[in-house]
């Protein structure tokens, strides 16, 4: 599994692929905690929310987790999102990298991800 789950009212999170599912249109809150080592010493490293596959391009998601002259190093961050979603779309977080040659290792215990409808 991607994510252990700890509380899943209405069965919409799958914790083998991390997606949660939006039972029903509106608008849902959504919080990414963040871990990871840059392993490099160049470029930068984004936490990033996804829906339906596509990067969520609105809102908080030019937050930088590791930045130039950074690299090899351990970084915390918390992302958090207001996003609309129709009946039956779906969410996801990650990372994305721009000029960062080196691996993103992520502590698996220390990356959190929730989300719940907010109206």
């Amino acid at each position: 599994s991607v994510f252990s789950e700890n509380y899943d009212r209405g069965g919409n999170f799958t914790p083998s692929n991390g997606r949660f599912t939006a039972p029903v249109t509106g608008y849902y809150l959504f919080v990414f905690h963040s871990y990871t080592r840059a392993n490099d010493t160049s470029g930068y490293v984004y936490p990033n929310f996804y829906v339906n596959g596509t990067l969520w391009t609105k809102g908080s998601n030019t937050m930088i987790q590791h930045y130039v002259g950074h690299g090899d190093e351990d970084k915390g961050t918390c992302n958090t999102a207001h996003i609309y979603l129709t009946a039956n779309q779906y969410v996801q977080v990650g990372h994305s990298a721009h000029g960062n040659t080196g691996s993103i290792s992520y502590h698996g215990g220390s990356l959190g991800f929730s989300g719940h409808l907010i109206g």
